[in-house]
Order: structure tokens, then sequence, then C-alpha cells
């Protein structure tokens, strides 16, 4: 060591000349360096979710969120597995340690749920995804819309999120807004006891009736040699109006008894 003190005090050069490379490396390193304010996270957890229409939490639990358990407990990587079983599904979320190989360990999942041929009838395929996105960079600011009475109208709750949700993509800025805390709009049909009578309609007749007739599908293609046109089927209706002019019956004289006859429509919410 004191040799080298030597060899820089004879030659100072040599010494200004190791402070400026080590400057030089210094202020390169730091303007290729990879910063973010919001680093990404690798992924180390796996999300399972199977929907059971009509079940209860309990038939979730010993049909389906078990099975599971049993199917994945055994894979080598897996740290935690937590499961909730809740009415129509089951949602089991397994960590991996950080060092596990995550496609490998998804891949070993899928296979282990798959081989599974003891479901309920009623229960759907298994959705299986690893999550892309953790840590810091999964939420970065909260917004609330609130109500300042109790009647106030939750349809005028949802208006604003979505101009709010809008204006922020506007911006160019924000990538992605997950919107929570209120149902989603749907349509509700609501048959009349009487008029089915007085017609001879059946629950069956007018839901087929709405489905055949508020469809958007793609047909077909019409090819020639100088243009191609799509064929398409575009008849759905996402109002009120739109719904309760469905024919679903025609007679024998002409006359026409839509949806509005037998049932009453409104645009409510899911439960």
């Amino acid at each position: 060591m004191r040799k080298v003190i030597e060899f820089f005090i004879k030659r100072p050069i040599w010494g200004n000349a190791a402070i400026a490379l080590i400057l030089m490396f210094g202020l390169f390193s730091i303007f290729t360096m990879k910063r973010s304010f919001f680093p990404e996270l690798e992924p180390t957890v796996i999300n399972v979710s199977v929907l059971y229409p009509g079940a209860s939490p309990s038939e979730m639990e010993e049909g389906v969120t078990i099975k599971i358990e049993q199917a994945v407990k055994g894979l080598e990587g897996i740290d935690q597995i937590n499961s909730t079983s809740i009415e129509n599904m089951s949602q089991i979320q397994i960590k991996a340690f950080p060092e596990t190989d995550m496609e490998e360990l998804l891949n070993e999942v899928e296979n282990a749920i798959n081989s599974i041929n003891s479901f309920p009838q009623g229960a759907e395929r298994p959705l299986i995804s690893l999550n892309k996105s953790s840590g810091m960079s999964s939420i970065v600011s909260f917004v609330g819309v609130s109500a300042k009475s109790e009647s106030a109208d939750l349809t005028d709750l949802i208006d604003i999120a979505t101009k709010i949700e809008r204006d922020l993509l506007n911006t160019k800025v924000i990538t992605q807004i997950t919107k929570t805390g209120f149902p989603e709009k749907e349509i509700t049909i609501n048959t009349k006891e009487t008029e089915l009578l007085r017609y001879n309609i059946s629950f069956q007749e007018i839901a087929q009736a709405v489905g055949s007739r508020n469809i958007d599908i793609t047909t077909g293609i019409i090819r020639s040699n100088v243009e191609e046109m799509n064929v398409r089927s575009n008849s759905r209706g996402t109002t009120v109006e739109e719904i309760e002019e469905i024919v679903v019956r025609t007679s024998r004289d002409g006359e026409k008894i839509t949806v509005a006859d037998v049932a009453d429509v409104a645009i409510g919410f899911t439960e």
C-alpha cells in the first residue's frame, strides 16, 4: 500500500487521471442506469378463480377450494396458499418464493388443476392467471366519489365516476384505471304473470326471443375482384325502449306481441 501511495505522490498526473476516470464512469452509470419512481417488481403470485353459479360458500369450499389446495400444495416453490370461498365463487392465491421460476410454476399449477376431474357439474372452468404487476407499481392514487345525502341516485355517481375516468385517460399520462365500489348496470326484464297466462307465453319463449333478436356477430365475408365486405348482424339493444320493442310472437292475423306487452323492462344494477 505504501508503494502505491509513493507512486501517486511522485507521479501526480496518474492520480488526476484515476480521479477523472472514476468521475467519468460514475456519470456514465448515472445516465444509463434504469430508474423508476414506482419500480416494477417481479410477480410472485398466481391467482385461481372458479365460478359455480348458485353454490353456497360451504359448497364452494368442499367441492372446489379444498380440491385445488390439495392438488397444488405439493408443488415445489410455493410459499403460501390463501383461499376464499364465497357464494358462487372460489378464489385461491398461490404465493411463491422470490427465487421461483414463475412461468414454470404457472405451468405446473395449470397441469395440477386441469387434472382434477371431480369438480361439481355446475362449476365453470378454473381461471388461472399470473399477477403482472405488484408492489409499489400496483396502486398510485385513489379518487373517491361520494354523495352528500342518502337519497342520491346511484346512477349519477356512476356517471360521474365514468366521466372522471374518461378525463384522466384523455390526459395521455395515465394508462390504466380500475373502478371499484359500485355494481355494474344491467337490464332486467320482469314478466307479468297475468299477461303470460293471457297470451300463453313461457319464460323460455321470452328468453329465446330476446337472445335471438339481440345479437352482434359477424356472419361471413363477401369477396370480389375489387373489394371484400364483412357481413355483420348488429341488432343489439342497450336501452329499455329497444328491448321493449323485441317481438316475442306474431299471430296468424299479423298481431305482434312484444316484450313490453308481457313484461316490465328497467335498467338496474347487479346484486
